[in-house]
C-alpha cells in the first residue's frame, strides 16, 4: 500500500507498459492521502483516472512527469501548474489544451510584461492525438526545451488575432510558430498559415507575414513546391500592397517581402 508510506515524498511509475494490471485509480486516491508528496512521475491510461488527478489540488501540484496513452477519451487537458515533462500518446478525443495557471506561476519578465509564463514546462511530446489542433498554449511555455510532434494535424498555430495587436505576446507567438516549424517542417507549417496574407486584420497581416519571413529565413524553402510558392508569393504582394498604416510598418513589410523574395530566390522569377 502506497499510502502507509507516509513519508514518501516521490513517486515515479513512468511509461507503464500497456499489460501493466496496475489500478490507477486505487494509487491516485492513495497518492493523494500522502501529506509529503510532492514529486510524481505517472502515466495514466483511462479516462477515469486522469479525472482523478484533474479534480485533486494536491496532485495537480505534485505532478512533474505526465504521460497520457490509452485512446484516451476526453476531450479538454488542464496542465498541472508544475509539469516538466507532457507526453500524449493516441488521445483521439482530446481537442484542447489548457495550462493551470497560479498565482505564484505568473511572472512577468521585462521582455514580456504582463504576460503569463508556464516556467517549468521543459519538453513536450505529442504522437498520435490527430484531434488536437491548436498548439498556441505553448506560446506561455518560455522555457520548452524539447518538443516532437507526430501524426497529428495541426490546423491552429497562429490563432488569436488579438495576439497580433498585444506587443506583449506578438514576439513570443512568433517565435514559437518558428520553433514548431523547425520540429514538423517549414512546408506543414507555412502552407497552414498562408492564406491569413490576405485575411481582413492589418496587423495580423504583418504578424504572419514576420512568421513565415523568419521560418523561411531560419529554414530555408527547400521543402516548399511549386503551388505553396505561388500562394506564398500571391499573398506577399497582397498584404504589402493593402498596407495603410504609418510608414514605419511599410518599411518592416518592404524588409520582410524582401526577404521572403530573396529566400525563393531564382524560383521567384516567371
Amino acid at each position: 500500500m502506497v499510502s502507509s508510506l507516509s513519508s514518501l515524498q516521490l513517486f515515479s511509475m513512468q511509461y507503464l507498459p500497456f499489460t501493466s494490471k496496475v489500478d490507477g485509480i486505487m494509487l491516485l486516491k492513495e497518492l493523494e492521502q500522502l501529506e509529503h508528496i510532492n514529486d510524481i512521475s505517472i502515466t495514466l491510461r483511462r479516462d477515469m483516472p486522469a479525472q482523478i488527478l484533474f479534480n485533486s489540488h494536491k496532485l495537480q501540484r505534485s505532478i512533474v512527469w505526465l504521460q497520457l496513452n490509452c485512446r484516451w477519451h476526453v476531450n479538454k487537458l488542464q496542465l498541472p501548474p508544475y509539469l516538466q515533462t507532457l507526453i500524449l500518446q493516441d488521445c483521439d478525443d482530446l481537442e484542447d489544451v489548457e495550462i493551470n495557471f497560479e498565482k505564484e506561476m505568473v511572472m512577468i519578465p521585462s521582455k514580456f510584461p504582463g504576460q503569463q509564463h508556464f516556467l517549468h514546462l521543459l519538453s513536450v511530446h505529442i504522437d498520435g492525438c490527430r484531434k488536437l489542433l491548436n498548439l498556441n498554449w505553448l506560446i506561455h511555455a518560455s522555457k520548452l526545451q524539447s518538443l516532437s510532434i507526430a501524426k497529428c494535424e495541426i490546423r491552429k498555430v497562429i490563432e488569436d488575432k488579438r495576439m497580433a495587436m498585444d506587443s506583449r505576446n506578438y514576439r513570443q507567438l512568433v517565435d514559437t510558430t518558428v520553433e514548431i516549424s523547425n520540429k514538423v517542417g517549414v512546408a506543414d507549417i507555412v502552407g497552414r498559415i498562408v492564406e491569413d496574407l490576405k485575411d481582413e486584420s492589418e496587423p495580423y497581416r504583418r504578424m504572419v507575414m514576420e512568421t513565415i519571413e523568419t521560418v523561411v529565413a531560419k529554414l530555408g524553402v527547400s521543402d516548399i513546391d511549386a503551388r505553396l510558392e505561388e500562394l506564398l508569393i500571391d499573398g506577399s504582394l497582397y498584404a504589402f500592397q493593402e498596407q495603410t498604416s504609418d510608414d514605419d510598418a511599410n518599411y518592416v513589410m518592404l524588409n520582410v517581402f524582401g526577404a521572403v523574395v530573396n529566400a525563393l530566390g531564382q524560383r521567384v522569377k516567371p
